[in-house]
């Protein structure tokens, strides 16, 4: 795929920085593989505690990656999500970074957007979007209150799950071995998801929710998403997305609908060329990385109102934004720790660079 300039089209972020304090000073750090528990109970301070799984779903070898975005032009998308159509209408807004293509009676579109979210840290949040169908068409409120079918009278899942690995292969995307959520929803299913979105939405939003194109087709979809995977099947860190159901997703994803009509659509936050990579032989272990969070709060007066709870540490890769013209990235393992903070029992999320302990 083209790669090409991103033009910083600058979002705002709100991140969650905390700045309390523990009393004691911390242990030095120390570098090197580790057998890495399952669990950790322990308290870092009087008012930071740790009990939390710890989860590491990457592959043994850990390597660091230099990368940058593959923004797709409308000529490309059209290559990539039309390419036996004929009569397409392109449209571009390049300072934008903005692209679509569009069939000329209106039935099938394509397009793109890519940009770069950050703050003072050199850490981002990124976010490339490639999508095909209604862009709202996406996440249904509440899986639990609609019922879901194992089979479809239009196709089974096997060919909806083999559709949407198809359009991966076309973007250069890695998708994991079976999607993390998968359901069938049938027609009565469709109607419940209008009638919601009808109430919620009005007249007017509920084409931005569900569009009546799938409910007049009277036969449902199969809705599913998968995991992005890097280049030796790491998990990626990005955005994070609720699904319905109560299910989050904290790492690059490809979110898909296939419905009789075929795959109607196609989402993804993660479209990268990756320019070159390292093998790390060490890495910082997990209780080391607690010590740098330690360290991070240690001259910063703490109540028990400004208490921490850390109820999960993963080890996933985390992009972070190394020159914002050319939108270039170090994706890099890092320990990611999450939990509440404060009597509100606010979200707090922290990284640390699970090769330099430095935290992001």
């Amino acid at each position: 795929m083209r790669k090409r300039k991103v033009l910083a089209a600058v979002w705002s972020s709100i991140c969650l920085c905390i700045f309390l304090g523990c009393g004691e000073s911390a242990q030095s750090l120390t570098t090197g593989t580790e057998d890495t528990p399952e669990h950790i109970s322990q308290e870092l301070c009087a008012y930071i505690t740790v009990d939390a799984d710890v989860i590491v779903e990457q592959p043994e070898q850990l390597y660091t990656y230099t990368a940058l975005y593959d923004v797709l032009d409308a000529e490309k998308l059209k290559e990539i999500f039309m390419p036996d159509e004929t009569d397409a209408v392109m449209d571009a807004m390049p300072e934008f970074e903005n692209y679509s293509c569009t069939t000329a009676d209106g039935t099938k579109r394509a397009s793109m957007a890519a940009g770069i979210t950050y703050t003072d840290k050199p850490y981002s949040y990124y976010y490339v979007l490639v999508v095909t169908g209604d862009n709202w068409h996406l996440f249904p409120e509440s899986f639990p209150d609609i019922e879901t079918v194992e089979v479809l009278p239009f196709a089974d899942g096997k060919e909806a799950k083999d559709a949407a690995r198809e359009m991966a292969g076309r973007l250069d995307l890695t998708l994991d071995e079976e999607p993390f959520v998968f359901e069938g929803i049938d027609a009565a299913g469709l109607t419940a998801l209008y009638e919601q979105g009808l109430e919620i939405y009005g007249e007017d939003g509920i084409q931005r929710y569900l569009p009546d194109f799938e409910i007049e087709q009277d036969m449902g979809c199969y809705y599913m998403v998968w995991r992005v995977l890097g280049p030796h099947s790491e998990r990626l860190r990005n955005a994070n997305l609720h699904i319905g159901g109560g299910t989050w997703t904290d790492g690059a994803y490809v979110a898909a609908i296939y419905s009789p009509g075929g795959l109607t659509h196609f989402y993804t936050n993660a479209v990268f060329e990756y320019e070159s990579e390292e093998p790390l032989d060490q890495i910082v272990g997990v209780e080391a990385a607690l010590e740098q969070v330690k360290d991070l709060y240690e001259n910063v007066i703490m109540t028990e109102e400004d208490q921490i709870m850390i109820t999960e540490i993963s080890l996933e890769y985390v992009p972070q934004l190394v020159d914002i013209d050319q939108a270039v990235y170090e994706i890099k393992p890092a320990w990611c720790m999450y939990g509440t903070a404060g009597t509100a029992d606010s979200p707090f999320m922290l990284m640390v660079d699970a090769q330099t302990g430095e935290v992001l």
